[in-house]
């Protein structure tokens, strides 16, 4: 399964599209405020280190780090 590290960067979901919606998260969110903290960059690397020992990472359908961790 190879890795698509360009989704450590989180994009819009719904850039292409013309729907419109809003959805309001508090500024104190725990999930907000942990997910601007960790570095999700160097938490890729070091998973990409881990998942070569187990498998060919650049074999199969690429996996969306940030999703999975």
């Amino acid at each position: 399964m190879s890795t698509r590290m360009e989704g450590i960067n989180q994009r819009s979901l719904f850039s292409e599209t013309t729907l419109n919606m809003d959805i309001i998260v508090p500024q104190n969110n725990r999930y907000r405020i942990l997910a601007k903290m960790l570095p999700w960059k160097e938490l890729g690397e070091i998973t990409n280190r881990y998942r070569a020992k187990k498998v060919d990472i650049h074999n199969g359908r690429p996996l969306n780090l940030r999703l999975h961790l």
